[in-house]
């Protein structure tokens, strides 16, 4: 736009100048001051989304591990009580074996070798038939020592193999023989490398990578993006891995080796000394914003020196229209991002009110560009939710193969098999079964994230007298006398509210199933205004020291042999009610009784 062409003249610092300067430094100071709010407020919640998005990412890969680990260390003591493997220790004929740890190692890929020990400690029979440790004693060895000495398995300290020339885990589990004397010793190696591949090549997001390290030894990395790093020991300890080390769990903004900050999550590894990190570049999570404040500076400035500009020479003339953009301002200050101003003039004060109009578009441009972010970062919540449910739900085959082929030859080779033999198939089917169970509850417990509810009125007493219907009927036989309160309703989604009462009301009758006459009781009462439902039993009841595991998964405070289950249910309920934006507790007394509250909104 062209600058009008106005005569010079001589004066002194009047009214006009001095409001062009104070509209200058107000438009300088408004800009800036919007801006910096602006872009601290993105940066921060950018920041933080980033830092949660990889704790998550960091827990995730924790119980993966540690799953990992547990189920490895499971198939290796289940090889240990093979029969054939403890015959041909106890017949001292390891010849006849090594084609069976040939085939043990092939179909388990997460190790690196195997092979038998006698009750000397002489490696008899590997994996690798041209294995160069045939014959040699590993008598003094730390985890030979642990294992004959406490006849259970040990878990010893990463190491590169000498058979393989590969990063491995050892694992050792005792062989025993009929009346539990130490006669042998299974050891395996865990591949390093195929649990590190495991943990690394998921794709946690944009420049975000993630590594593992053992606290022992001062550190030592078990899991890198870079496989020469494995088993090397851990360098350039900022805040965040001097954390770790400690075994804490976490987030941080911190300063790498390199000099470059880094947004990392980071978290212990369940029943292992071990730690996950994973880590973001800031540079890399902030590049948006990055850009978008160098926009927002550019557009500011150029608005600041248009509107200062004009507003010096036309002062007299847009003394209302500034009004009109100082009112704009304040309504976009508050909140209003959809406001714009409206100028009828045809020249420079119009082009004013376009030119704030397109400094709005451009701050609601950068608001829903701060959406869409968060919203990515949702959906990339909802995939890790769907990798653990995949990851959970794949389990059931091979449990599946377990149990029906231990089924097989319990029918079809039970002339052949003797108690122990047909005791350890036994244990084998259990065992699968209890694990399929866990696994029908992780995706029950994972499927209530993923439900749509509804919101109606529904009516609680009616679901919860059907609910103890059912228990009366599967169990004709207990005395329990059920009073449900009647006319109890709430507002939330059926199906969920029907899955609370089932799992309070089945907890209330299984732990009274010890009483003669047991007593379980359905109601409300009110506090503060508020609606508190309540379920009561008379049952076992339970110490309240210990009231803080009652909604961690797989948290049971009582043995299985005297109350059966998984540990899941109170996990489900809560997360139902979370999500009606209530709350639960519980009050109890060993043997007096429990009583479960819960509120919904």
């Amino acid at each position: 736009m062209a600058i009008p062409n106005i005569p010079r003249k001589r004066y002194r610092i009047g009214l006009v100048t001095q409001l062009v300067i104070l509209v200058v430094i107000l438009t300088m100071v408004i800009g800036g001051i919007l801006g910096v709010v602006l872009t601290n407020t993105g940066t921060n919640s950018l920041k933080q989304n980033v830092l949660q998005n990889n704790l998550v990412h960091a827990d995730l890969a924790a119980d993966f591990a540690a799953s990992y680990i547990k189920t490895v260390q499971a198939h290796i003591e289940v090889f240990a009580k093979r029969p054939d493997v403890r015959q041909a220790v106890l017949n001292n004929s390891f010849e006849q074996m090594q084609p069976v740890l040939y085939q043990f190692v092939e179909i388990q890929t997460a190790l690196d070798a195997v092979a038998l020990y006698n009750s000397q400690g002489i490696s008899k029979v590997h994996s690798m038939a041209e294995a160069t440790t045939l014959g040699q004693s590993f008598a003094d060895r730390d985890w030979y020592v642990q294992v004959k000495t406490t006849q259970r398995p040990y878990l010893g300290s990463p190491v590169m193999s000498n058979t393989t020339g590969s990063p491995i885990i050892p694992y050792a589990v005792p062989i025993l023989d009929d009346q539990g004397q130490f006669c042998g010793v299974v050891a395996a190696g865990i591949s390093l490398k195929a649990l590190s591949d495991a943990i690394v090549n998921v794709h946690y997001g944009a420049g975000t990578r993630a590594s593992m390290v053992e606290f022992r030894n001062s550190g030592i990395i078990l899991a890198h993006i870079d496989p020469t790093r494995i088993l090397t020991p851990v360098s350039g300890k900022n805040e965040a891995v001097t954390r770790l080390l400690a075994g804490e769990r976490g987030v941080i903004e911190t300063r790498s080796s390199s000099g470059e900050m880094d947004l990392i999550g980071f978290t212990p590894v369940p029943d292992l000394p071990w730690g996950i990190m994973v880590l973001t570049p800031s540079i890399t999570a902030l590049a948006p914003v990055n850009d978008l404040v160098q926009k927002s500076v550019i557009i500011t400035l150029i608005s600041v020196f248009i509107i200062g500009l004009l507003g010096g020479l036309f002062m007299l003339r847009i003394t209302m229209p500034l009004r009109r953009l100082r009112d704009a301002a304040r309504k976009l200050a508050a909140g209003e991002s959809g406001y714009r101003v409206r100028l009828t003039q045809n020249n420079e004060i119009g082009e004013l009110g376009n030119e704030f109009n397109l400094m709005a578009d451009t701050l609601a441009e950068k608001e829903r560009q701060l959406h869409n972010r968060a919203v990515q970062l949702e959906q990339s919540n909802k995939e890790l939710e769907s990798f653990a449910y995949s990851v959970s739900h794949d389990l059931r085959a091979p449990l599946r193969s377990i149990d029906g082929f231990s089924q097989a030859l319990l029918e079809d080779y039970n002339d052949k098999l003797d108690a122990p033999g047909k005791d350890y198939l036994q244990r084998v089917r259990t065992a699968a079964q209890h694990m399929g169970q866990l696994i029908d509850d992780l995706l029950n417990l994972s499927r209530i994230g993923r439900h749509e509810m509804a919101h109606e009125k529904v009516d609680l007493s009616t679901l919860a007298a059907d609910v103890t219907d059912n228990l009366h009927k599967a169990q004709p036989e207990r005395d329990v006398i059920s009073v449900i309160a009647s006319g109890i309703t709430a507002n939330g989604d059926a199906h969920l509210l029907r899955i609370i009462l089932t799992n309070l009301l089945d907890n209330a009758w299984k732990f009274t199933g010890k009483k003669t006459t047991a007593h379980i009781e359905f109601g409300t009462t009110q506090k503060d205004g508020q609606t508190i439902y309540f379920v009561r039993d008379d049952g076992a009841g339970f110490d309240m020291k210990y009231a803080d595991k009652l909604f961690a998964p797989f948290q049971r405070l009582h043995t299985a042999a005297e109350f059966p289950g998984t540990g899941i249910g109170l996990a489900i309920v809560q997360r139902i009610i979370h999500r009606h934006s209530g709350k639960i507790w519980g009050d109890s007394e060993i043997e007096k009784g429990t009583v479960f509250y819960f509120t919904l909104d």
